[in-house]
Parts: C-alpha cells; structure tokens; sequence
C-alpha cells in the first residue's frame, strides 16, 4: 500500500466531474445513421465492470468475474486495463472523463438505453475515490506498479500480504480460503467448458440453450420455414436446408418472435403489481444489447428487453420483468427498490445468480 499526502493533482481530475461544460447531448443524424453508437457505449461501460476490484455489485453482468482484492486498504476501484494495480491518477481521469461524457450527452444516454448502467459504473468508482481521502493522507495506488505488472492470472487468486509478512503466515491464510480458492477456479473451468448458447452455423446437433435447458438442433426439410421444439430438440424446418442464411434467418426470426411472446406475457403477467400504484402499463421494446437484460425509462413509459432472455429459466425472465417494473416506482437499486422485489420475488438473489450463466449477448 502507497501514501501520499494529499495530491491537488488528483483531488483536480476528480473536480473536472462536476465542472461546467458547454455543448448539447444530440449526435448530427448523418453519424447517427451510419455509426451504432448505443453499442459501442453498451461494450464500453462492460469494459468497465470488467476492471472492478474488490467485492462485485450485484449488477456488475462479467460472467467470469469474481471477488478479488478484499484485504486491499481501500477496496473497489478499478483495475488498471487488465493488470492488477490501482493507479489512482488515472483511475480519476477516467472517471472524470466518464462523467463529462454524461454531462454533456445526457440526452444520448438516455436514449440509447444506458442511463442507469452509466450511473452504476460513475457511482461505483467514485466511491472508491472518495474513500481514498482518509483526512491527512491520500491513498494514491493499491498495488505493486513493477510485480502486479508482471504477474499473468486470474485477479480473483492474487494473494497480497506486507512485504514483512513471514510466510508461515501466509501459508496459513491461503490454507484458510481453500475451499475459496478452489470454488474460483472452478467456475473459470465452468465459464470455458460450457457449449454453445446459440446455433453458429445452425446446422444439425448444434447446442442451443432454451428456457434454461440445452437443446439439440436437428435440421430437416419442411414444406415450409418453421420451428418446433420437441422435448430436448428444437426441429429447424426449411423448405431448402443446404441454403445457411435461410436456415439462419428462419431460426432468429423464430426466437425473436418466441422471446417477445413470452416476455410480453410476464409484463401481462406481473403488471397488476403496479397498475395499484398509479403505473401505466409500458410500452415494450425488444433489441439485441450487449450487457443488459432490460432496461426501463420511466418518464417516457418505456420497457426495453434483451432478446436474448428466452435463453434463461421462466423464472428468470419473471425476475427481469419485475426487476424493470419496479424502476418505475424506484428509479435506483436502492433498499426499498430491491425490498419491494423482495416482496414478490423471496429468491431474487438466487435468480439472479442463476442469470449470471447465461449470455447476454452473442
């Protein structure tokens, strides 16, 4: 752990968030219609959930991540670009840079649907920053610049301890969380080994996970485009099978339609949760996202869905929409939000985890 009294330079970067900026939120319609920038906001702010430190939200959506770091003086923060150092300056920086986005294109990130992942990831290390000013001293970096550098693996198994720590010691800590240790690395051997969660090529015995389960494909000649699932199989019928982008649009059209049947049920479903509380039932949405399974605008009356949900459990799906619907009565996650889920769904914690095993995206 490095101190330093405290840092103007740093205490600055961070000042530039709240800084006055000039310019508006709305992008020329020509970019706008040639360039998919929802996109790359969506993968960009998934970077950022892949360098947290410390104990992970519960949104935080990295299949392969974990808790890692938590014996760090100050825990959380991000790491830096893949290494395991927390190097404050330019952690600020970013995170300045972040918030100027947000300023100056609220209106963009609204309407590309990433407003509350974009508060999540800015509230997440600013709070980290803040924690950092300890009154006379100034946490300035977490790590060894030179050791964490050099060393390749998994953050979830870096083992930290005072370079005076004898080694009985940490022996002994190790010996502790082995069970920890272990559970880890078999979840990295879980995420590798899994199949396929969606067709490739879609030909014939390709895995395809459906409702929560994998299912087999089977391609066969029909007298005309169609899907069926039977059982464990899911029948991909096409009046000319050899052709793959038939094949391929028959499939997705079949899943795009089956998803939004099945979410537009649950809406159906769960809204006379809400219709009590003055809710107007929403408009929905559905489109491919890269790290979300919904979103909800509530001054505009607008649910959006991942089209890639019909791939988890109905119960998953449930959650999803309650989870969407209850951001109209509670815009952020806090204890009330997460207490009035709690109220229809008792296992939302245990859904939720259940949805970390399934893609978001392709």
């Amino acid at each position: 752990m490095n101190k330093r009294h405290r840092l103007t330079g740093l205490l600055l970067a961070v000042c530039l968030s709240t800084g006055a900026v000039s310019g508006t939120g709305a992008l020329p319609a020509a970019a706008a219609d040639t360039q998919n920038y929802a996109e790359a906001l969506q993968k960009s702010l998934y970077f950022y959930e892949c360098q947290q430190a410390g104990p992970l939200p519960s949104w935080n959506r990295v299949e392969w991540r974990a808790d890692s770091t938590l014996s760090d003086e100050v825990t959380g923060g991000w790491y830096d670009a893949g290494d395991h150092v927390k190097f404050n300056l330019p952690m600020a920086y970013s995170a300045s840079m972040l918030a100027w986005g947000l300023y100056q294109y609220p209106d963009g990130v609204e309407r590309s649907g990433q407003m509350e992942t974009y508060m999540n990831n800015l509230t997440f290390v600013l709070d980290y920053l803040a924690a950092c000013d300890e009154g006379d001293t100034v946490v300035y970096q977490v790590g060894s610049g030179q050791m964490d550098h050099t060393w390749w693996g998994p953050v979830e198994l870096l083992v930290s301890a005072p370079k005076d720590a004898p080694l009985a010691l940490v022996e002994q800590i190790l010996q502790q969380h082995g069970e920890r240790i272990l559970q880890t690395l078999r979840r990295y051997d879980t995420v590798s080994e899994q199949p396929p969660q969606y067709p490739i090529h879609y030909t014939a015995g390709e895995t395809v996970l459906y409702l929560g389960k994998y299912c087999r494909l089977s391609v066969e000649q029909g007298s005309r485009d169609s899907v069926q699932v039977q059982g464990e199989t899911i029948r991909l019928l096409v009046r000319q099978p050899e052709q793959e982008a038939l094949r391929k649009k028959t499939f997705d059209d079949w899943w795009e339609r089956s998803c939004e049947k099945a979410v537009r049920n649950l809406c159906r479903a769960v809204y006379p949760v809400f219709a009590p509380h003055g809710i107007v039932f929403p408009e929905i949405r559905f489109r491919a996202m890269v790290s979300q399974w919904g979103n909800c605008r509530p001054q505009r009356g607008i649910l959006t869905f991942n089209t890639r949900l019909l791939a988890a459990p109905v119960r998953c799906i449930e959650y999803v929409v309650m989870h969407e619907f209850t951001h109209f009565l509670y815009a952020d996650h806090s204890g009330n939000f997460y207490g009035f889920v709690a109220q229809e769904l008792p296992d939302w914690k245990q859904l939720e985890m259940q949805l970390r095993q399934v893609q978001t995206r392709l």
